[in-house]
This record gives C-alpha cells, sequence and structure tokens, in this order.
C-alpha cells in the first residue's frame, strides 16, 4: 500500500501536465485524420510535426488518369495548358492561362499527345479506349482537343508575332477601321492663333481646313492542318513549327506592306509623297547620312510649318535607315563625343555629341532590299512622333496581331484544320511628319 504522506513530485507532476497539453492539442489538431492522431500520439510528434502532417494530407492529390475540374478554368484551357507543358515551355502556359490552370495541367502528367487525348476523353466524361488506333479516333470527336490545338497554335503564333521585329512601330500610327472600305482620315489645319482675349471676354472664331487622306485595309491569310499520323507521332513540334512560321509570316506581311508603301512613295492623292514639293525631300551629295546631314535634317523638321505659314512645333524622333547604314547611324547617335583637329592656337572648342542618343534609331533591310521598288542602301528617314500620323497602318477591328480559327473538317477527313489571318492597309498620311533624305 503507498504511503499516504509521501507528496507527489512536482517536476513528474509538470511532465505529466505537459504530456497531456501535448496530446490534447495533437487530437484536436488531427481530429478529421484518426491515422495521423494515433501515429502522432504513439510516436511522439510535437505539435508542429502534426500540424505539417495534416496540411500535407489535406493537399489535393490528382491520379494522373483522372480529369481535372476547376471553377478556375475550363477543359479546353487546361488542355491547351497541358499541351503547351509538353512542348516543354512551362513559362509560356503559366503567362498564357495563369499558373492555377498550368499547375493543374502539370498534375495530369502528359508525356505523349496520346496521354493528352485520354485525359481529355475523360474530362468530358468518356472512358477512353485502351487501342491506340481508337484512341486516336476519338480525339477527333472531342470538343475540347480542336479548341485547344487551336489555342495553343494562336498562343505560339502570337508569341512568334511580336516577337518578329516590327520597325515600323516606331513611328508609324496605328488606327482602327470598322470595314474594308476606304476609311478617310483628316488632317486638319487651323486658320487662326490663340489670340489674347480683350477686355469683355469676346473671342474671336477660327478657321478650319481639312486635308484628307484614305486608308483601307486587305485580308492576308494562310493555312495549318494536323491529322493523325502527327497524333500517333507526337509530332507537336510540327504544329508548334508551323504556328511559329506563321507568327512570323504575318508580321513579314505588315512589315512588307508597310515598306512597298515607303518606297512606292505614291501619296493617296496621286502625287510623289517624298518630294520638294511637300518640303520633305531633301537630295545632293550632302545628304548622305553623316554628323551634318543629320544635323540639317533634325533642323528641318523643327522648321516645319502649316499651309498658313506657322511653325507646328514638329520635331524628329525617329531616325530610320537601311541595314547598310546602320552602323554610321549609331556612331551619329551613340558616340558620347566626336574627335576633332583644332588648329594651333585655337582653343575652348566645345566638345561632345549634340545628337547623341536625341533620336530612337529603327533599322530596316527591306529598304535596301533589291526586291522592294524604290530601294536605296543610302537613303533615310527622318520621322515625328507615330501621333503625328506620317505614315498610318489601318487594322481591321483594331486587332493588329493575326487571328486563328478552327475549320470542321469532312467527314472525308481525319484531322484538323486551322486558318490564319491578319486584315491590314497602309497609307502615306501627312508630309510634314517626315523627311527622306535621298543620301546623293
Amino acid at each position: 500500500m503507498a504511503d499516504e504522506n509521501v507528496k507527489p513530485d512536482p517536476i513528474d507532476n509538470e511532465l505529466l501536465t505537459a504530456e497531456r497539453e501535448r496530446v490534447g492539442a495533437i487530437v484536436e489538431a488531427s481530429k478529421e485524420h484518426p491515422d495521423i492522431q494515433a501515429q502522432a500520439i504513439k510516436d511522439g510528434w510535437s505539435i508542429k510535426a502534426t500540424q505539417l502532417a495534416v496540411l500535407r494530407a489535406d493537399r489535393p492529390r490528382v491520379n494522373a488518369r483522372q480529369p481535372i475540374a476547376s471553377a478556375h478554368a475550363n477543359t479546353p484551357d487546361v488542355i491547351a495548358a497541358a499541351i503547351m507543358l509538353h512542348s516543354g515551355d512551362r513559362s509560356a502556359a503559366e503567362r498564357h492561362y495563369g499558373p492555377v490552370v498550368a499547375e493543374q495541367a502539370e498534375r495530369m502528367r502528359c508525356r505523349t499527345l496520346l496521354d493528352v487525348i485520354e485525359n481529355a476523353n475523360r474530362m468530358e466524361g468518356r472512358d477512353p479506349t485502351s487501342n491506340q488506333n481508337r484512341l486516336v479516333a476519338s480525339a477527333f470527336s472531342t470538343l475540347s482537343m480542336p479548341i485547344a490545338l487551336g489555342d495553343f497554335a494562336s498562343k505560339i503564333e502570337l508569341d512568334s508575332y511580336r516577337q518578329t521585329p516590327q520597325s515600323w512601330r516606331a513611328f508609324s500610327r496605328i488606327v482602327a477601321t470598322k470595314d474594308f472600305k476606304p476609311n478617310k482620315l483628316l488632317r486638319l489645319n487651323l486658320g487662326r492663333e490663340f489670340d489674347r482675349v480683350a477686355p469683355g471676354g469676346e473671342l474671336h472664331h477660327g478657321t478650319v481646313g481639312e486635308q484628307s487622306f484614305e486608308v483601307s485595309a486587305d485580308t492576308f491569310a494562310m493555312m495549318l492542318s494536323v491529322d493523325r499520323r502527327d497524333l500517333v507521332n507526337d509530332d507537336l513540334s510540327l504544329l508548334s513549327g508551323i504556328a511559329k512560321n506563321l507568327g512570323q509570316a504575318g508580321a513579314r506581311a505588315v512589315n512588307d506592306g508597310v515598306y512597298r508603301t515607303i518606297l512606292t512613295n505614291d501619296d493617296p492623292d496621286g502625287d510623289p509623297f517624298f518630294d520638294a514639293a511637300n518640303s520633305n525631300l531633301l537630295t545632293g551629295a550632302g545628304t548622305a547620312l553623316s554628323m551634318s546631314s543629320l544635323q540639317t535634317g533634325v533642323a528641318n523638321m523643327m522648321a516645319r510649318v502649316d499651309v498658313e505659314g506657322r511653325c507646328i512645333d514638329l520635331a524628329a524622333r525617329v531616325l530610320l535607315v537601311p541595314a547598310t547604314l546602320d552602323v554610321t547611324a549609331r556612331e551619329c547617335l551613340i558616340s558620347q563625343s566626336l574627335a576633332r583637329y583644332t588648329a594651333v592656337g585655337i582653343d575652348r572648342q566645345p566638345e561632345g555629341n549634340p545628337l547623341y542618343q536625341s533620336l530612337s534609331l529603327a533599322v530596316e533591310p527591306r529598304l535596301s532590299n533589291a526586291t522592294f521598288t524604290g530601294n536605296s542602301a543610302i537613303a533615310w528617314y527622318l520621322f515625328s512622333a507615330p501621333a503625328d500620323s506620317g505614315i498610318v497602318v489601318a487594322f481591321l477591328g483594331g486587332n493588329d496581331f493575326p487571328i486563328v480559327e478552327h475549320l470542321p473538317a469532312g467527314p472525308e477527313v481525319l484531322g484538323w484544320t486551322w486558318r490564319s489571318y491578319i486584315d491590314f492597309g497602309v497609307a502615306l498620311a501627312d508630309p510634314r511628319a517626315c523627311l527622306k533624305c535621298a543620301g546623293a
């Protein structure tokens, strides 16, 4: 029998109390997970270790063979992201579809296009067959696969389009047209300046003179297709390559259109656009690109006037040169100082380049390309800000990028087809906003 006069050890009491608190906290933290609760009590886990185990157990686990449902994304988006991941570009998948969808697509663990097709079937509530031929055939009856592949191609094409150099954007005004008919745009000339308001507050009416020009959009298009052989061969690189080429082709179409218009030099009214009559063409030996001729051109732009002879305060912003003048242009704009020979006894001469980084440089190889009518390896151009409308590039509906659309295939075709097109037009607009120097 225990001696009733022996008092409990305080240390034992503290340990017992601490253990009870630990077990109580573990029970509370793991009440939804009896297996974790039993393991934590048995092995003496800490509260933090138990909470971590519960957190991991609550993390969503998705079987690679099961469809993924989410309120954040529809099926084609997840499938398209899975295709993009399969192509090896996770950053593009996250950029275009967001990290949540990219994570969902990654959990599908699609190693081949056939895996993607299988998941597409499951996400649409179908049980995919294990027969490869039937699985491939089922892809052409799903709703999500053609949409996902088309969206994948569209995103790849758009990235390629935007990454292709488009030097015309530095100096051209972009406008939207609502149809394919010639759209008339106006150049307004105010017939009066601001006057000092006399006592009494009487204002004088100005007059508005209109000069108009027209621009219209045309359609430029190509097609791409994928058939069952591409799926069986897992030839995703073919689709990706075609989409990239389409993006580059779309950018080249606009580039070609802009520079053919500039080099052809046809004003919408039928007269030459770059011409001495418009005060925007300089010719002669002194126009070869150099510090001296560039300074002359910049001064010429600053001296521009309206039809009434008043200064219109334009300034050169962009120097456009062919690839043959790239180095010369960089020497003029990037060199911080200029070498000078000074005669003996002459001092206090200024140093430095007054044109250092004063202009943006645009280099365009089409200006000297032999396939372009009017090409020149020595001519160069100055443009004011794009808003001054020296050159106008119009896009139907304001869509300055290619559109990709899925085409339904006939019953005799086991494949998918998409078409890509872009609608645009170019016009030489305001001659006062630009200057051409012939270079000789």
